[in-house]
């Protein structure tokens, strides 16, 4: 079955729920919250730390540098997301009120996000005591991303913002260990409005799927895959970036070879958290299917082994 063209009804939908959920920062993450580090941040299943190569006592300080680190790229890629969201307003200036309200507060709620994980930086910074490198070079990426087929780009977003939800649910909200209160907070405000864009991307990849020919169809496709792959040299970049935090926050300074298998591990790690976890969504699966027909199973597996 292809994909439905969206309704009025449809984005109103999403604008009244929107509504009816809406929160502040201030309510999540007070200014002067400080962030508990005598425990994680992030759960066991997304940081895959039982299996690092690095002594015991260095995983706590692990977990919390993955976690700054994991804030830090969704408020990365948040920067392009913005930026399409304006996109696909501006191109309904004139036509759907109901579509262009649900745009405009899906960008207003990213800028919303962004300011919260920048905040959540700032209480990291307080506490941690050891400078994080992190990715810095969003705009860039952003103007990266902004170059491919509308469809891929909605896409990319479907995919980044499942997998948030898929995080949530499925180990922030009640991870088997104690975790931060004000982290596990955080990221569940954040699945509340991002259910939300999930289903805006939904839509409009069903409208621009219905002014597509099958070959653009099919080249959105590579250009989504093409993506991850710069996706994933970035992950990669940000595992070297983590475990050179770590030997500054430790004071124990690696082997080469140390230092490449840790890398290669978490490298990993991210891949499953940002790239598999995407892939493997049921949702993103069945919109496949229905976008590709029944080459759609079978494209994002081919898609997911090149990450191996």
């Amino acid at each position: 079955m292809a994909l439905a063209v969206p309704s009025d009804d449809d984005y109103s939908e999403c604008v009244q729920t929107s509504e009816r959920v809406a929160w502040s920062i201030d309510d999540v993450l007070p200014a002067s919250r400080e962030l508990n580090f005598a425990i994680p941040f992030l759960p066991e299943a997304l940081v895959h730390l039982s299996t690092a190569p690095i002594p015991d006592a260095h995983k706590l300080t692990l977990n919390h540098i993955r976690a700054h680190s994991y804030v830090n790229l969704f408020a990365f890629v948040e920067e392009y997301i913005i930026a399409t969201a304006l996109r696909h307003a501006h191109a309904e200036q004139f036509g759907s009120v109901p579509a262009m309200r649900a745009l405009l507060r899906f960008a207003d709620e990213e800028l919303k996000h962004q300011q919260l994980f920048w905040r959540f930086r700032d209480a990291f910074a307080r506490g941690f005591g050891h400078p994080c490198d992190v990715l810095d070079n969003a705009v860039e990426v952003a103007g990266y991303i902004l170059t491919k087929p509308a469809l891929s780009v909605m896409l990319t977003t479907l995919h980044l913002e499942l997998i948030t939800q898929q995080h949530y649910i499925d180990a922030i909200k009640s991870p088997p260990e104690a975790t931060d209160l004000s982290f596990r907070s955080m990221f569940e405000h954040h699945w509340i409005e991002e259910s939300q864009h999930a289903r805006i991307d939904a839509l409009e990849i069903a409208k621009l799927a219905a002014l597509s020919s099958p070959e653009a169809t099919a080249d959105a496709v590579t250009e989504y895959e093409d993506i991850l792959v710069n996706l994933d040299g970035l992950l990669l970049k940000q595992a070297d970036m983590d475990r050179a935090t770590l030997e500054r926050a430790t004071g124990h300074e690696m082997s080469a070879d140390q230092r490449a298998a840790l890398v290669r591990q978490q490298h990993n790690s991210y891949r499953q958290d940002f790239i598999h976890s995407g892939l493997s969504n049921v949702a993103f699966g069945r919109l496949m299917q229905r976008l590709i027909g029944d080459e759609g199973p079978r494209r994002l597996a081919l898609i997911a082994g090149k990450f191996r």
